[in-house]
């Protein structure tokens, strides 16, 4: 079976977010199981890892990064080309995100050559950021691709239940099938017998509550909301690591409001981590907290669960009822309840043990990527 991904961006791009990597280990279980893949991509975000507009293979895939033809857009010639010239090998097109070049193109190629489409939004076709952002264009874009969209995608993936009911808002006659998003467990498991005591960064976990966001720096995750709880709650004896990269501008204002609320000396601003320096945050770390207004799956927090670190989250946050029914963490319904659910969260010894005791075992039994893989297959051959 051959099947083409196509993404805007892709790994190693981190700074776009948690969807780069779940879309690369998509890639390459897939290969690990016998299914011929090309990703088709741009060179955004990796213009000085990769080289532009002809194959690599990343950890066993063939990926192409095609160049851009304007540094803040999408738009790509070489892509179009090769979209134009290639499309109609391929069994099926598997198509991640929406509102972008890649994805128009592919899907009109995908029509002209009467190829099977399959559509996995990964969060972006959320009522709330259309409406907050660049609201006419996007609509625009819906209402010029809806004949497409409506009748021709095969099925449109969803990551949770949460974002099931999102794209039916748009879509709800459609077929819409719910597959998470998969963690390696191989990979963490061999993480966590690492002995890492010796770590730069153990000058951050050397209070009783070491607090901790990791992802993105955006202002849909939030992360002020974290800043101004922690000043209300009175907390003391503890830090709060914000790890990420992404807004500028945004990282400066949560600095300026660190120090405004006199927290500076608590707060620590640590850039993007990967591979053991992330793990190593995991696992030294008391909670995780994520007060997201939109996430669509958040793969951070299945990682913090795995290693037994319990997790304060909104209620827009896609993992809520793996977190809920199974006690491993709180959620917060709204901004009022932040500061009341952060204490309630550091002071539960249930929650705390709940998720040390079982938080691993039930991630592998629920998300580990060599399960989840054939889920994939199964929905790509039944088509």
């Amino acid at each position: 079976m051959k099947i083409l991904i196509v993404v805007p961006t892709y790994y190693p791009a981190y700074k776009f977010g948690g969807p780069i990597f779940q879309i690369h280990h998509l890639s390459k279980f897939l290969t690990n199981n016998k299914i011929h893949v090309t990703v088709c991509t741009t060179d955004k975000g990796n213009k000085e890892n990769v080289k532009s507009n002809v194959k690599e293979i990343i950890d066993g895939v063939d990926v192409f990064y095609f160049k851009r033809l304007f540094p803040k857009f999408y738009l790509s010639l070489n892509m179009l080309f090769f979209l134009l010239r290639n499309i109609k090998e391929y069994e099926l097109v598997h198509i991640h995100s929406i509102f972008n070049f890649p994805t128009a193109i592919s899907l009109i190629f995908s029509t002209l050559f009467n190829k099977k489409i399959i559509l996995s939004p990964r969060g972006i076709l959320d009522k709330d950021l259309i409406e907050n952002k660049n609201k006419i264009l996007k609509k625009f874009w819906l209402y010029l691709f809806k004949k497409i969209l409506s009748q021709k995608v095969k099925v449109f993936h969803a990551t949770t239940e949460l974002e099931k009911e999102k794209i039916k808002f748009y879509y709800k006659n459609s077929n819409i099938q719910v597959i998470s998003n998969g963690v390696d467990v191989n990979y963490l498991l061999e993480e966590q017998k690492k002995n890492d005591l010796n770590s730069k960064y153990i000058k951050y976990f050397n209070k009783k509550n070491n607090l901790l966001y990791l992802g993105r720096i955006d202002r849909k995750k939030n992360i002020d909301l974290i800043i101004k709880s922690i000043s209300k709650a009175n907390l003391s004896n503890f830090n709060l690591n914000i790890v990420g990269s992404g807004d500028k501008q945004y990282l400066n204002d949560l600095y300026n409001l660190s120090c405004e609320l006199q927290l500076n000396d608590n707060i620590n601003f640590i850039e993007h981590l990967d591979g053991e320096s992330k793990i190593y945050f995991y696992k030294n770390s008391s909670h995780l907290l994520l007060p997201s207004k939109s996430e669509n799956f958040a793969n951070v927090v299945l990682e913090s669960i795995f290693f037994g670190k319990s997790v304060l989250i909104s209620d827009k946050v896609g993992l809520k009822d793996f977190v809920r029914d199974n006690n491993f963490g709180v959620i917060c319904d709204s901004k009022a309840t932040f500061e009341r659910e952060l204490k309630y969260l550091i002071d539960n010894k249930y929650i705390i043990s709940a998720t040390n005791k079982f938080g691993q075992k039930k991630v592998i039994e629920n998300f580990d990527w060599n399960k989840i893989i054939h889920e994939f297959i199964n929905m790509y051959k039944s088509q």
